[in-house]
């Protein structure tokens, strides 16, 4: 039962990874997208897609989740946990390296200093710091309500 059980959650896993790439994928198969302006129309279809490959894949990601057993889910936890603080907390002196210039320093043949550039790096970097923020609000506030 347990491989069987394993053999699933690979399944899934598997399911969730390439699932989610051919969805993204397709639009810029079907209808590369041409350099300058940026169309509204391929802006929408790249974002829609990108939508529903996370869609999927958080559906087979969660069936491959109810294949653990509750030890292996403790870990998985606890991974996510305490790997993603760490992880966050590592990529902010990076970010402040790369924000002010440090790639320009290092290359800057390959690497050019712009307030453009800062700007979308910081929306980037902030967008990721906010979303992990969120989310976890989100799931605490769930799991608080699912458990009383």
């Amino acid at each position: 039962m347990s491989d069987q059980r394993s053999l699933a959650r690979w399944v899934y896993m598997g399911a969730a990874v390439l699932g989610a790439a051919v969805i993204v994928s397709v639009p810029v198969l079907v209808a590369p997208h041409r350099p300058r302006p940026p169309d509204p129309t391929w802006i929408v279809v790249v974002t829609v897609a990108a939508t529903l490959a996370m869609a999927w894949a958080m559906g087979f990601v969660t069936l491959a989740f109810r294949r653990l057993d509750e030890f292996q889910r403790a870990a998985g936890k606890f991974a996510w946990y305490w790997g993603g603080s760490l992880g966050l907390a590592v990529s902010l002196p990076i970010y402040v390296f790369i924000l002010l210039g440090g790639l320009h320093w290092l290359d800057p043949v390959h690497f050019h200093l712009g307030a453009e550039l800062a700007v979308a790096f910081r929306l980037g970097y902030g967008l990721a710091v906010v979303s992990i923020g969120l989310g976890y609000l989100v799931a605490l506030g769930v799991w608080r309500i699912t458990r009383q």
